[in-house]
């Protein structure tokens, strides 16, 4: 069976003047996932893009198969960039309307916590919505309410030394947090901290 991958908007054109063939290269693809890829690539060539439809299509990317590397050397974007898409995409569905009232950011914060803290933080951004008279509630706005779920882990009691290569530290996400490359952070699973 062929399907059309890309060349949608040319094709469409096409159609609209009433010409009776375009050129075309035929593809093969082995897999689904080569596929998917394709598409993007297509897609992300002509189309901007909300952000929150790129972590879908990221997240449909690694679903049909596309190893986590390719989907961030496409992106020109970390591994640990990539895997935080799927956490952004559910928190999305599962709270109608935040994309209005949340900014990316804010949403990527979250879902860079444990899981067991997002819905709290969720809650409480949404929560202070209300108070940010029109405006999308920003990472500044909830900064207290997640530092609340994160140790500081300059002011640990104990060795650091395997928190360096733990990615769950703000240190290790400097792309999210802010960090200067080095720093370790902190602890966004405070749980593991206090363990």
């Amino acid at each position: 069976k062929t399907y059309l991958i890309a060349g949608h908007r040319r094709l469409a054109a096409a159609r609209m003047l009433g010409w009776k063939s375009i050129p075309y290269t035929l593809t093969e693809y082995e897999t689904i996932a080569a596929a998917k890829m394709a598409t993007f690539n297509d897609n992300d060539q002509h189309v901007e893009t909300d952000p929150f439809a790129k972590c879908r299509q990221i997240v449909a990317m690694l679903d049909a198969g596309v190893p986590v590397k390719d989907v961030a050397r496409r992106m020109a974007r970390s591994p640990k960039w990539v895997e935080r898409c799927r956490p952004i995409v559910e928190i999305v569905d599962a709270n109608d309307g935040i994309c209005d009232k949340l900014t990316v950011g804010t949403i990527a914060k979250i879902a860079a916590m444990p899981e067991k803290v997002r819905g709290k933080l969720v809650k409480s951004a949404l929560n202070r919505a209300g108070c940010c008279y029109g405006r999308k509630v920003s990472t500044s706005d909830i900064r207290w309410d997640i530092q609340r779920e994160q140790a500081d882990l300059d002011e640990a009691k104990f060795d650091t030394k395997p928190c360096k290569r733990c990615e769950k530290r703000t240190g290790a996400q400097p792309d999210l947090w802010n960090e200067i490359d080095g720093k370790l952070g902190h602890c966004n699973d405070c749980a593991c901290f206090r363990e």
